[in-house]
């Protein structure tokens, strides 16, 4: 199972079926499949999330997430593209979802995949971001959100507000919430693929303070606590 930075935990789940594959000539951009075992959460991770909903013939997008998100789409068969947090694509969402329509009537993934590495990547019109923008993004991930955020910019001969402004241009929010919920997505991961472990004695190794650290920010980006999320991802 893939395991690398910027996946959504959630539609990385054992019984969703998850499969992808990288759109030619990009770099952490790729094509995916799955099958919803269940209705999941979305957490914002600067990245472009198209998909389409193959059951329902519906079209979805994401241009970033900004807060946590859920997907009451048990049961049914998407099919997405994953825009990497290092580009800005100014494609017009009404052309996207006129082109992942066509997907949906192949007949496998592996057409899909074809068909968007000939037809849909030329119309992303994709653009890397601010060097600033895009060294912050990579240090976040790589630190699992244990960074000092002011350090970053000064770096590169900035002042922390500058980086702060590219930011709220380009996402809507913080370097520092991002790194908030760069934290959260590492601990829902760990809780996804091991809901055995207890993720409270372990909130240091994910940036958090203390346990009560942990509860606190799951609570305010979630609105449950882990113990519900917990109850909620069990059920059947």
């Amino acid at each position: 199972m893939k395991q690398e930075k910027n996946r959504q935990p959630a539609f990385l789940m054992e019984d969703n079926h998850y499969m992808e594959e990288p759109l030619a000539g990009t770099t952490g951009c790729f094509c995916y499949e799955l099958i919803l075992s269940k209705e999941i959460f979305l957490i914002p991770n600067n990245s472009i999330e198209m998909l389409w909903d193959i059951s329902r013939n519906k079209f979805y997008c994401f241009p970033y997430i900004e807060r946590t998100t859920q997907l009451a789409l048990s049961g049914d068969r998407l099919f997405g593209i994953h825009v990497d947090s290092a580009y800005q694509c100014s494609w017009e969402e009404g052309r996207a979802e006129a082109l992942l329509e066509q997907t949906g009537r192949l007949s496998s993934f592996e057409e899909r995949v074809v068909f968007c590495n000939e037809e849909v990547t030329r119309g992303l019109r994709l653009k890397e971001r601010h060097p600033l923008v895009r060294h912050a993004i990579r240090q976040i991930e790589e630190t699992g959100g244990r960074i000092v955020v002011e350090g970053i910019a000064e770096e590169f001969g900035y002042t922390p507000r500058h980086l702060q402004r590219l930011f709220l241009k380009d996402f809507s929010y913080s370097p520092k919430r991002f790194c908030q919920y760069t934290r959260l997505l590492n601990a829902m991961s760990c809780m996804i693929h091991s809901p055995e472990t207890a993720i409270s004695s372990q909130a240091e190794s994910f940036g958090y303070s203390d346990p009560s650290h942990f509860q606190r920010e799951f609570k305010i980006y979630m609105g449950m606590t882990p113990k519900q999320f917990l109850r909620w991802y069990r059920k059947e």
